[in-house]
């Protein structure tokens, strides 16, 4: 829920039951409470994410390449006005999304145009109401001119969200507005038309941090590891 105070409560509720490791998903604005449990000697492998001054094992999805090539392909299906819709960019694997879609546009010859970039806390929670709530105000307040013909939006539920909202403005998908989501939930197969988006192979990345646990917890090798993995990006009907 986006609270720091709330992972440390938790972590250090772990660590205070002498469990032999925590594997932390996600997670931010810790790094004191991260080398406070390394300090302790707690084995802490993090996943879907990099962690910025502490070397700790993760394990990752390559965000920048994947949001990159999303945009590329935006591009060569004629779409060139591309906005980002984000939750606040708080997270890591979502802010490096962000810096993929920048660099998408800026890979393939396209302005960063800050009136395409829609990125709110209020999306934190409840992310398909307040996409759509939230991309509903824009298309109110925005004329024809100045809104995007395709959007990037950080979670399949963001996307949804907005489609239902660019539907309703009388918008067709994909022929008016292009919309590409990320996380492949069951439910972008139940929208018409059906979700464009990016797989992420969670069994994989599951596999991958527990090796890693279980290196550490056995005493194994002596380099920290890094595993980045790589996303597939879903062609379906809305882009």
């Amino acid at each position: 829920q986006y609270s720091g105070e709330r992972e440390a409560v938790e972590m250090e509720r772990l660590a205070d039951k002498n469990v032999d490791g925590i594997l932390l998903f996600n997670g931010f604005d810790d790094l004191e409470l991260l080398r406070r449990m390394k300090a302790e000697d707690m084995p802490v492998v993090v996943a879907d994410r990099r962690v910025e001054g502490i070397d700790l094992p993760t394990v990752e999805f390559d965000n920048i390449a994947t949001a990159s090539e999303v945009v590329g392909l935006m591009c060569r299906k004629g779409y060139r006005k591309i906005g980002f819709l984000s939750e606040s960019i708080r997270l890591k694997n979502l802010k490096d999304r962000y810096e993929g879609y920048i660099k998408g546009l800026t890979g393939n010859g396209l302005p960063v145009r800050q009136e395409f970039i829609y990125i709110s806390e209020d999306m934190e929670m409840n992310n398909l109401e307040k996409g759509y709530s939230h991309m509903k105000q824009v298309l109110e307040s925005t004329g024809p001119e100045n809104l995007p013909d395709a959007i990037f939006a950080t979670t399949d539920l963001l996307g949804i969200g907005a489609a239902r909202a660019f539907r309703e403005a009388g918008f067709r998908i994909p022929e008016e507005i292009g919309i590409v989501g990320f996380d492949n939930i069951s439910f972008t197969d139940f929208v018409e038309p059906k979700l464009t988006t990016v797989d992420q192979d969670k069994v994989l990345m599951g596999r991958i941090a527990w090796e890693i646990m279980k290196e550490a917890l056995d005493g194994e090798g002596n380099e920290v590891r890094h595993a980045v993995l790589p996303q597939r990006i879903i062609l379906k009907g809305s882009c």
